[in-house]
């Protein structure tokens, strides 16, 4: 049997920390005057640091530690949820697709704007009808390319590639400027 200042010793704590312990019920205090099993301390103590090191120690640490790893559990399984319906199809990044869009309608614009300048020269000193069969030729060549499945699936790509660069950038201005206010 040992006194708590040799119990403490056997532990490497000091009598503070040994105190701490026993008011938290790891180590219970001997019935008798007779002092601490050492044997019965040294198990104690290292269950007790099994538990913290587990996040099954009691506190508002060790509830914390376990909260946060339940959320950070149930983030990455609703990442891989959403990954694996990209990849399936069945759902898509609406960023991605709005840029498409965007960047689609924005082709699309600049072919009907740049057609009165390619039309312009042909229809010079013309009569009315063949201004309108020129014009009426032009219009649906332009149309037609933009209805040519090649053509749009070029254009699709050249979007989606631009579109992913565009995010790829944003998310890079975010991590720089969360690096520059997490260094500041």
């Amino acid at each position: 049997m040992a006194s708590a200042a040799q119990a403490a010793a056997h532990i490497d704590l000091s009598r503070v920390a040994f105190a701490e312990l026993i008011a938290r019920g790891v180590i219970t205090k001997p019935a008798k005057q007779g002092g601490y099993d050492l044997n019965e301390v040294r198990l104690a103590y290292i269950r007790n640091l099994r538990k913290v090191a587990s996040g099954r120690a009691g506190g508002s640490g060790a509830d914390q530690l376990t909260a946060q790893r339940v959320r950070l559990a149930t983030a990455k399984a609703e990442r891989e949820e959403r990954q694996n319906a990209i990849e399936r199809g069945d759902a898509c990044d609406v960023l991605l697709v709005r840029r498409f869009l965007e960047y689609l309608l924005l082709d699309i614009r600049n072919l009907m704007l740049n057609l009165p300048g390619e039309v312009s020269f042909h229809l010079a000193h013309r009569e009315q009808t063949e201004v309108y069969k020129t014009l009426d030729a032009m219009v649906r060549e332009k149309l037609e390319a933009i209805a040519d499945p090649k053509a749009a699936a070029a254009r699709a790509t050249a979007a989606a590639i631009k579109a992913k660069l565009v995010q790829a950038n944003d998310q890079e201005t975010e991590d720089n400027e969360h690096d520059a206010t997490g260094a500041a």
